[in-house]
């Protein structure tokens, strides 16, 4: 399935693509397994979001956490980070 973002959505983005790129490099999988369990998975993912609405935000206080959460769930980080936790999560020993 392709996503379709405006040229507007896309811009905004991109200006702060290092920062979200930034943020979820240092997402750490040895956190993941020591403080996690798969069943708290909404609650990781709903918080790295979170933290990553106030770093958008920063940049855009014109935008709402809705907005916010709607670009970056259009740009496809939602999905980076939900399967970053389960596969990290499946992994753990």
């Amino acid at each position: 399935m392709k996503i379709i973002i405006t040229e507007t959505q896309n811009n905004l983005i991109r200006r702060v693509y290092s920062l979200i790129e930034e943020y979820i490099g240092q997402l750490s999988p040895d956190d993941i397994c020591r403080y996690w369990r798969r069943e708290e998975g909404s609650h990781y993912i709903a918080e790295a979001m979170s933290d990553l609405i106030l770093i958008v935000q920063e940049q855009y206080d014109r935008l709402s956490e809705d907005e916010i959460y709607d670009l970056l769930d259009d740009f496809g980080t939602l999905s980076e980070i939900t399967e970053f936790f389960y596969d990290v999560i499946d992994e753990c020993n």
